[in-house]
């Protein structure tokens, strides 16, 4: 049995993922949490959002919000990294990513 890399990685402590439903939407509780969290500006504290979407991931990086495409390589490398996973669906299970993440802490709004 292979050991999952999430478990090998380090993780950064303050490092969260938000992950909206479906392929990554910007939308409900997460959307909320996530623009709450990032306007507070704390240095201990940093907030992606992560997303499958093109059209969302084109919409947030034009107003500057750190927002993460998946599947790339520099976005599964945060994902190992990232200490909080904040999601509020089951729906982001598919794929790898749940084996990316299972390392770190995650909540469901």
């Amino acid at each position: 049995m292979a050991v999952p890399l999430s478990l090998l990685v380090p993780k950064t402590k303050g490092m969260w993922l938000f992950i909206g439903g479906g392929d990554g939407q910007f939308r409900d509780n997460v959307k909320y949490l996530f623009l709450h969290l990032y306007k507070q500006k704390t240095a201990d504290l940093k907030v992606y959002f992560l997303t499958e979407n093109r059209l969302t991931y084109e919409d947030l990086n034009l107003q500057g919000l750190p927002v993460i495409l998946y599947p790339r390589v520099t976005t599964v490398i945060k994902m190992l990294r990232a200490s909080v996973v904040i999601v509020d669906n089951f729906t982001w299970i598919g794929g790898i990513k749940y084996h990316l993440l299972l390392n770190s802490c995650k909540v469901q709004l």
